[in-house]
């Protein structure tokens, strides 16, 4: 409807409804009986409203707490707009780059794999790896969900030792052991005086032989 100016061009402004994922709008413009004129809009959602305090460690949820080869979680508004629950993106072995439209980028183009995104009880997350490749220091990423890219700069550690662990049946969090025979320790189970068990931590560092980033140290070998 807007009338042209003396070069013959009309303009309009449009308002973008409310995406969670890119998406394309066409426009078509006409007057009287002359061939109309389509195009196309492209529609970006909002990026995610994250600083460098929504990313802790993903064992302890300790916040800035990240290393290279390390696991860390993104907690935020936005994050995982199109999930619901937990998906994830690999049960056993390498993680996807990109997972329901969500991805990570640091500085230099290292992806970030991406293991699992989560949208439950009104709290959005996405765990990941921190590139090997990455190295200590200030790192920028780009966090884009659905199109909408939000950029920061997160500071990386030389090494963010982070403990899995879980809530017993009394309420106490404690790490996540394993005896030797395979069985979890807990309160009726628990471990002997002078028993080897295993923990499950990340963020220990560099290791011998370098393990690469989206992979495990070969079978049957210790990465020390």
């Amino acid at each position: 409807s807007p009338t042209t100016n003396s070069a013959g061009q009309a303009q309009v402004t449009v308002t973008a409804g409310t995406v969670t994922a890119q998406s394309t709008v066409t426009v078509t413009a006409s007057i009287a009986n002359l061939s109309p004129v389509t195009f196309n809009l492209t529609v970006t959602p909002p990026p995610p409203p994250i600083t460098p305090n929504s990313f802790v460690n993903a064992a302890d949820q300790q916040i800035g707490s990240l290393s290279p080869c390390s696991l860390a979680t993104v907690i935020g508004p936005g994050v995982a707009p199109n999930v619901q629950g937990t998906l994830v993106g690999a049960s056993f072995g390498p993680g996807p780059y990109t997972l329901s439209g969500a991805g990570i980028t640091f500085a230099g183009g290292s992806p970030a794999p991406i293991f699992s995104l989560s949208n439950s009880n009104g709290q959005q997350s996405m765990t990941f790896q921190v590139p090997c490749e990455v190295s200590p220091g200030s790192a920028p990423a780009a966090v884009v969900v659905g199109g909408g890219t939000a950029q920061v700069t997160l500071i990386i550690l030389p090494a963010s030792p982070g403990v899995y662990g879980s809530t017993n049946t009394d309420g106490t969090l404690r790490a996540t052991l394993v005896r030797q025979d395979g069985s979890f320790v807990n309160l009726q189970n628990p471990a002997r005086r002078g028993e080897t068990v295993t923990a499950f931590v990340t963020g220990l560092g560099a290791t011998t032989p370098q393990v690469a980033t989206n992979q495990v140290r070969p079978r049957g070998t210790t990465a020390t």
